[in-house]
């Protein structure tokens, strides 16, 4: 599938042997900005139960946690907002998010957002001293996806 949505003739999901389409599939997806290869997390999510999509979702959820872990400050107080349209796909992210904050003596608060811009948009207020309660999470996310359904729809 990734073969195709990269546009590479003669692909038929078998590269073994197949010098030109493994040729072409390096070639094209290293002419891709690293952000763009997030198009290809939806074929990842719809083949969940394949070895090499159960494969790289575990490994995201490892990537972000060991990233959290990283990032997390006990000192800054909030909320926890998951967002990005994998996130809702990563089952084990949120329970090992929740046990480095218990770890760190806290009770989580964690959310998701399905729309990345929600977490930008909270963590653009945190940074500015603004505090970002349940009410204020849930109208940033009511007006993320007004704005979205509205955008959709002028499209």
């Amino acid at each position: 599938m990734v073969l195709e949505a990269l546009n590479i003739p003669g692909a038929d999901g078998n590269m073994q042997g197949r010098t030109m389409p493994l040729r072409l599939f390096i070639d094209a997806v290293y002419a891709l900005r690293p952000i763009e290869l997030a198009r290809f997390a939806p074929l990842v999510v719809a083949h969940r139960g394949d070895p090499v999509a159960d494969r790289l979702l575990h490994e995201a959820e490892r990537y972000l946690t060991t990233d959290f872990a990283t990032a997390f400050d006990p000192d800054l107080p909030g909320p926890i907002v998951l967002g990005g349209g994998v996130i809702a796909h990563l089952e084990g992210l949120g329970v090992a998010i929740a046990d480095i904050v218990r770890n760190a003596g806290l009770v989580p608060e964690i959310h998701s957002a399905t729309d990345g811009s929600v977490g930008a948009i909270v963590l653009a207020m945190r940074s500015a001293g603004l505090k970002v309660d349940v009410a204020t999470f849930e109208t940033i996310t009511a007006s993320v996806a007004e704005r979205t359904a509205t955008t959709a729809i002028s499209a």
